[in-house]
């Protein structure tokens, strides 16, 4: 019996075996021309909604979502909560990411497109909010993000490794011209773990007859590292691809370069518009924030709003007072 009671957690730890992977891609620092900051040490992609507030389009002007950071397992379910405000999902999904997590990435992507937004690439400037003050997160109100003035610019800003997964989810998907998009094979770790059952069955008629299972533990084994697509990886690649209208071309532009190097793709020779990642080429990253969008007689852009006018600040008569009065108590 206690030799019967053995051999079935034996079998039980043996059929046990399942294996979980994570996914994840990462750029090496580009060359001086291109993005100079390791993608690695960004800080995680976070989510602001920005405005062009500027005499140039006043009173209506141009709102969008600034996009910009790493790409972590999270980063997805943060979009989804960020877009939990209807109005936000008729703003435009300005990109700034050297990319990350695939997964998140292809989340992100169905999630944009299930909401018809648009994508582009481009930095956003944001006024009143430093950029080491942003990357720590401090621009907040009672910890709720608010909506800062700002402007984006298409000039060095770039979308590498996962993040061009994220463009193709655009309905209308722009990359200017002197922004840069890159891929390269991804590299990601596999972890193996055993999980030991108990069962306990039966035998009828020659045939085994499951009474109970029960968990006992799980042992972890080795990490181990795996460069380039997977078999798994491309059939679920080639679905999404299918999917947004991206070329399947581009698994094989990804596995040009080593995850430590990029393949950045031509804008001129029309790389981009041949693979999907762009709707039009050369169209300029204006199109979708710039300030003439909610000038246009013929019918504003729809991610355009009304600015009021601010009124005038006048000085009440005892605002005066007090500072009579403190300038003569200092004297």
């Amino acid at each position: 019996m206690r030799l019967l009671r053995l051999l079935l957690i034996w079998i039980a730890f043996g059929l046990a075996t399942s294996l979980i992977v994570t996914t994840s891609s990462s750029a090496t620092a580009p060359q001086p021309a291109k993005p100079a900051n390791d993608p690695q040490l960004a800080p995680a992609m976070d989510f602001l909604v920005v405005r062009y507030s500027s005499p140039r389009c006043e009173p209506d002007c141009p709102e969008w979502i600034a996009a910009e950071g790493r790409i972590v397992p999270e980063t997805a379910g943060r979009l989804a909560k960020f877009l939990a405000d209807p109005a936000r999902r008729k703003l435009p999904l300005i990109l700034n990411s050297g990319g990350g997590s695939i997964e998140a990435a292809v989340a992100m992507g169905r999630m944009i497109r299930k909401y018809e937004m648009d994508t582009g690439v481009g930095q956003t400037m944001i006024l009143g909010c430093p950029n080491a003050q942003r990357d720590a997160g401090t621009c907040k109100s009672d910890g709720v993000l608010l909506a800062f003035d700002g402007e984006a610019f298409p000039y060095g800003a770039y979308c590498a490794s996962a993040c061009p997964l994220v463009l193709l989810g655009g309905m209308h998907r722009v990359v200017d011209p002197s922004s840069f998009v890159g891929v390269h094979e991804p590299k990601g770790d596999i972890q193996p773990y055993i999980d030991h059952y108990l069962i306990k069955y039966r035998m009828e008629n020659g045939r085994k007859h499951i009474i109970s299972k029960t968990y006992i533990n799980r042992t972890y084994l080795k990490k181990k590292t795996i460069v380039g697509i997977t078999p798994k990886l491309r059939v679920e690649l080639n679905k999404y691809l299918n999917e947004m209208g991206g070329s399947l071309e581009i698994l094989a532009e990804m596995e040009k370069a080593q995850p430590e190097d990029m393949n950045w793709l031509n804008n001129y020779s029309g790389d981009r518009e041949r693979l999907g990642l762009v709707t039009a080429n050369l169209r300029p990253l204006i199109s979708l924030v710039g300030a003439k969008i909610c000038t246009d007689v013929l019918g504003k852009a729809h991610n355009c709003i009304h600015l009021k006018a601010k009124e005038p600040y006048v000085a009440k008569p005892f605002e005066r007072e007090s500072v009579t009065k403190s300038w003569l108590a200092i004297k």
